[in-house]
């Protein structure tokens, strides 16, 4: 069946070009379905569903799982070397138009599970905390409830070789605490409980078939915490001008 494309992989849960640290194997699969000929193939349609089953592995003998504002700590012998469960489902969709004006495109997706991070602080930011590791964590995991989406969509605009970008994404790394409540006495939450949104916007020039110039703004807001580091906005946005030759 053309429209549809099943994949599986059997990692090792490290990440890319990363040494492998324990002997326990992640599963992950997408189920995509696309049809590219539809309204006289000017219109492509595609959606689907992904999962990762996994885990990291605890080396200490205490670790965290998320409550309502906060952590409840698990501290036993038997915890170091424990299997923390590392797993996503998530959800896509994507739409293309070939008209007149030009191509408009849209993509979205959204992710949520569960995801085992450390704490976070001077040596680890925000959202580093919370996140695949390629070395083992030397510290005691938190394991987190997450979510996450993003919104893409460009514009072709007509012939000129300029396409209009425009983007927004939210990652939560915490669905459990938010606001005030992160960095509050005796709760353990920290710097890797902060939720982050970004707005992009910017345009791209096919100068020629092998020169192409973007620049591109984006605009990160996090939320206000009782933490130090986040008790406020921080001036964390990120201006880019690319000039990209292809040969």
């Amino acid at each position: 069946m053309k429209f549809l494309n099943l994949d599986l992989a059997l990692v090792n849960g490290s990440g890319h070009s990363a040494k492998d640290y324990d002997s326990k194997k992640d599963l992950i699969g997408n189920l995509g379905f696309k049809f590219d000929s539809l309204a006289d193939k000017r219109l492509q349609l595609g959606f689907g569903g992904s999962f990762y089953k996994g885990s990291v592995r605890n080396d200490t003998k205490t670790y965290y799982t998320a409550i309502a504002n906060g952590y409840t700590a698990h501290t036993s012998d038997d915890n170091e070397g424990k299997a923390i469960g590392r797993n996503y489902y998530g959800a896509n969709f994507q739409i293309e138009l070939d008209n007149s004006f030009g191509k408009s495109s849209f993509k979205t997706e959204y992710v949520a599970g569960d995801q085992p991070g450390v704490a976070g602080g001077a040596d680890i930011k925000g959202p580093y905390a919370s996140r695949s590791f390629t070395t083992q964590p030397a510290t005691d995991l938190y394991q987190r409830k997450f979510n996450g989406y993003y919104l893409w969509f460009t514009q072709e605009i007509a012939k000129t070789g300029v396409t209009a970008l425009l983007a927004y994404d939210v990652y939560d790394p915490n669905t459990k605490a938010s606001g005030m409540t992160i960095g509050m006495p005796d709760n353990f939450t920290a710097d890797g409980d902060v939720k982050f949104s970004t707005l992009g916007y910017g345009v791209a020039y096919q100068i020629s078939n092998r020169l192409k110039l973007t620049v591109y703004n984006e605009h990160v807001t996090n939320e206000k915490t009782s933490l130090k580091n986040f008790s406020d906005d921080l001036k964390d946005n990120v201006f880019t001008t690319r000039l990209l030759y292809r040969w």
